[in-house]
């Protein structure tokens, strides 16, 4: 619960920040990259950077948790098959009884 609460006021609080930021930098910034060059407001270049390391993490994020999903569902599998193997033996007689 506490942990909800606090993740609420941490996106609240970025998102005023972001407002407060937007609302104190209307300057224009020039980017030449060689092959194109553009000119946006400080606001906008800062909400596309922010915005592209957001998509790039959780693209990492995605495909950790992927793998992760995979490696149990292939652990699961394997428990199924030790579990029908030792009922197998569980239900074999003894030879050696007498």
């Amino acid at each position: 619960m506490i942990k909800k609460i606090a993740l609420i006021l941490l996106i609240i609080f970025i998102f005023v920040a972001t407002l407060w930021f937007n609302n104190n930098n209307s300057e224009l910034i020039s980017i030449n990259l060689e092959v194109i060059q553009f000119t946006s407001s400080a606001s906008i270049i800062f909400a596309v950077i922010l915005f592209t390391g957001w998509f790039f993490g959780v693209l990492s994020c995605s495909l950790y948790i992927l793998k992760l999903l995979n490696e149990r569902r292939v652990s699961k599998s394997l428990i199924k098959e030790k579990i029908k193997e030792i009922e197998l033996l569980r239900q074999k007689p003894l030879e050696d009884a007498n």
